[in-house]
């Protein structure tokens, strides 16, 4: 069996500039399948191994979400299913002999290397690598059933895996520090390692020279320069007839046409027939007939292409292919199907490294491509119309501290209307005013009508809470406290407030009570900073008076923290700061300790309880730089049973600023959201049943900090939000089925409206208003 690994596109951002460097190498389809590796250079990356079965893998880990997307293909029927494979970080995949899977990481793995077992769908670890050399190494199946990792980040180092006895050993190290470099199994059983980088740090020379390993010898000898190309973005790819084949290559938007072959028993490179169009980071796949295709890469100007190339070793030419790609990426993984076709993982943004699962395609190089059925979609993907503007612009913008914050809130009374709460986005580009600095509406759906109300003055503060009690009037907690009946549209005092708060969480208790927990308190003085509270205080509608409750633990006290009731009647507070929850119990007035996260919720985030009784929790920004977002929160699942956190499947599309709703069939509805320089209007659904995720239709406008409410009908209502300033529009999601399905027992849903900022024409501009929104949280630290 002679098979050869396939290095995928990859990139390296140098400190604050992206420069995407692109390297992809071979896949060749044998009889017990295919072999693929994929290099881990974060922050982003992608890797597709062709199972035993005909099957193909697929991971993902964007630079805005480090867990892995990881789904299984079936091109017998066209359809995908989800994996229990959880990693943080990119995945080097090698299929072994035996069917499995070797799961191996870089630098942003913490789960040490693993073994997937596609046919039960079950991942156990395996032993720990002796060096882990940052990543960056390549990986190759040996004719022996071991696997070669060589090169790496900081030493020149090869280590042998043995599957079947589950031990490492250290091999000859290479001859020269390669990271980021290409492997290919040749015929006669060596290893030919080709490129790369000295470093992965600047500068970065690229490597001309290539050796080869000799397993029967454990000795590593030089295998020539390929002056050509000889750059990490060259299409690598084993010959049926011994050689192999260097195509293409090239960066910063001057890729080349050359191709050259290597001789191994000379051990010299050769050129051979160039190609029709220059073209770099493009990939190598060994098709059913032995020949070799390239396919995509980056064009001259540096624009993705969509065309393929076939080479002939006997007239040692190129001759393009007449099928083309449907979406062009720099980056690409192909895996030939036994039908003929490829499979294609694209990466079409080359600056913010988002991934979609519609990204993948079947490409016929006869025909044009298409993209794979999403087998694990709902029976219909829903449908968004627009309805009628509300009557003024509702987002998260805020005029206080001059930043953004989640300050809206939307809430379906019982005669089907919809009152807004929100703040006064004085200043802002679209902005209608309001005295004490808070904004509200009424909404009809129906009649598609809306109107602005007026907010009692003690309603005056930023990050103001609306929950619906059970006689239908809705408490508005801001600073002051009061109630508007929405029967006779009229507001009056609910009590006296013992804490004046914002930023805090209410809850409606099972009993029928109102739990205000933590937030911040206005500044004291003309210099102060806010006040972290951890107290609470609880409103008794009957009474119309608060109460003092049981503090939180310290950990949770500040804003932008999440609430929700169980099942059980105590309430979940999961901070958005720390990774922290606690549980309050109201029968006995008592928290509980902090209970630690899997990972930081992250600032924002949205807490729904689902149907099961657990709760989800959706992050927003993990780790975020001075201008943009390095990382989002992974999804999180609390279990109330054993009161302890597990991660869910990662969503396919990394983002903050999104909402999160819970639907009648039981699925949660995550639309809009922004990443570090983009809105997006795209909608995806999370099954819990299943832990998987699907896309959906997309909104008809882009979005961010969207404000959505589940209405009596079942659709979902989404208003507002920002994108160039705070907007009017509204929209409407139809689920499949028109949202009629039975409403799960006993289930309700927390939601909390995320982090929304417009996106500027100029990044500088951008970059100005998050240190600004970076600066008021530190002040009130």
């Amino acid at each position: 069996m002679a098979e050869a690994p396939h290095a995928h596109a990859l990139r390296c951002w140098l400190g604050r500039a992206a420069v995407a460097l692109v390297v992809a190498s071979e896949v060749i389809l044998g009889s017990g399948g295919l072999v693929v590796q994929a290099a881990c250079a974060p922050p982003a990356g992608h890797s597709a191994t062709s199972l035993s079965d005909g099957r193909v893998l697929v991971t993902v880990s964007t630079e805005a979400q480090l867990t892995n997307w990881a789904e299984i293909y079936d091109p017998a029927t066209d359809r995908w299913t989800a994996t229990s494979i959880q990693r943080d970080g990119d995945v080097v995949a090698t299929l072994l002999a035996d069917g499995r899977v070797l799961l191996t990481g870089a630098e942003c793995d913490r789960s040490g290397p693993q073994l997937y077992d596609p046919r039960t769908d079950t991942v156990s670890a395996a032993a720990a690598m002796p060096v882990l050399n940052g990543g960056g190494y390549t990986a190759t199946l040996l004719r022996d059933g071991k696997v070669l990792f060589a090169g790496g980040y900081a030493h020149s180092v090869a280590q042998l895996y043995d599957p079947a006895t589950n031990i490492w050993t250290l091999a000859a190290p290479p001859l020269a520090l390669r990271y980021s470099a290409q492997s290919v199994l040749l015929t006669d059983g060596r290893v030919l390692v080709a490129g790369g980088l000295v470093s992965p740090a600047g500068p970065l020379p690229f490597l001309t020279s290539a050796e080869l390993y000799d397993p029967s010898a454990n000795a590593w000898s030089r295998a020539g320069e390929i002056s050509a190309n000889g750059y990490q973005s060259v299409a690598l790819s084993a010959l049926a007839n011994g050689q192999a084949i260097a195509a293409g290559g090239g960066e910063d938007g001057r890729p080349t046409a050359s191709a050259a072959l290597f001789e191994p028993s000379s051990r010299t490179w050769s050129t051979t027939g160039s190609l029709n169009q220059p073209r770099s980071g493009a990939v190598a796949v060994k098709v059913a007939d032995g020949s070799v295709m390239v396919v995509g890469g980056q064009g001259v100007g540096g624009l993705p292409l969509t065309s393929a190339e076939r080479f002939d070793t006997l007239s040692r030419t190129w001759t393009v292919m007449p099928g083309s790609l449907k979406v062009a990426g720099l980056d690409e993984s192909a895996i030939p199907l036994k039908n003929g076709r490829i499979l294609v993982a694209a990466w079409p943004d080359p600056v913010f490294g988002q991934w979609f699962p519609g990204d993948v395609q079947v490409f016929d190089p006869n025909g044009p491509a298409m993209a794979p059925s999403p087998g694990h979609l709902p029976d219909a993907a829903g449908a968004w119309t627009s309805m009628p503007d509300v009557a003024g612009p509702f987002g998260n913008y805020s005029a206080y501290g001059g930043g953004f914050d989640s300050t809206a809130t939307a809430t379906t009374l019982n005669d089907g209307r919809v009152l807004l709460i929100g703040t006064s986005p004085t200043g802002a580009l679209h902005s209608f005013t309001a005295t004490n600095g808070v904004a509200a509406a009424i909404y009809d759906p129906a009649r598609g009508q809306s109107r602005l109300l007026e907010v009692p003055q003690t309603i005056s503060s930023t990050g103001s809470t609306a929950t619906l009690l059970r006689g239908g009037k809705v408490l508005v907690v801001g600073d002051g406290a009061q109630l508007y009946d929405a029967a006779s549209d009229t507001w009056s005092a609910a009590g006296s407030v013992l804490v004046k708060r914002f930023g805090h969480t209410t809850t409606l208790l099972a009993d029928g009570r109102v739990l205000a927990a933590g937030g911040l308190a206005p500044p004291q003085g003309p210099n102060g900073g806010d006040v972290r509270l951890t107290s609470t205080e609880i409103y008794d509608p009957a009474s119309n008076r608060w109460s003092s409750a049981a503090g939180m633990p310290f950990t949770l006290g500040d804003s932008e923290n999440t609430a929700t009731l169980l099942r059980d009647g105590r309430v979940l507070v999961v901070s958005g700061y720390n990774a922290m929850s606690a549980l309050y119990d109201p029968k006995s007035n008592r928290w509980s300790d902090g209970i630690a996260l899997s990972e930081p919720a992250a600032v924002p985030h949205t807490a729904t309880l689902l149907p099961s009784g657990k709760v989800l929790v959706l992050g927003g920004c993990a780790e975020r730089p001075s201008s943009s977002c390095a990382r989002f929160a992974p999804p999180q699942l609390f279990d109330p049973a054993t009161n302890g956190w597990s991660h869910a499947a990662p969503m396919p599309r990394g983002r903050e600023g999104f909402s999160a709703t819970l639907l009648r069939s039981g699925v949660v509805l995550v639309a809009g959201g922004r990443g570090p320089f983009w809105v997006t209007a795209g909608a995806d659904v999370y099954d819990p049943t299943a832990d998987r995720w699907s896309t959906t239709a997309d909104m008809q406008v882009a979005r961010a900090g969207p404000i959505a409410t589940l209405l009596k009908s079942g659709s979902v209502l989404v208003m507002g939000g920002s994108f160039l300033g705070n907007m009017r529009s509204v929209e409407l999601y139809t689920p499949p089925g028109g949202g009629q399905a039975p409403a799960p027992a006993s289930s309700s849903v927390s939601l909390s409206v995320g982090l929304a900022i417009p996106i500027l024409a100029v990044a500088a501009v951008i970059a100005a208003l998050l240190y600004l929104v970076g600066a008021r949280r530190r002040r009130r630290r």
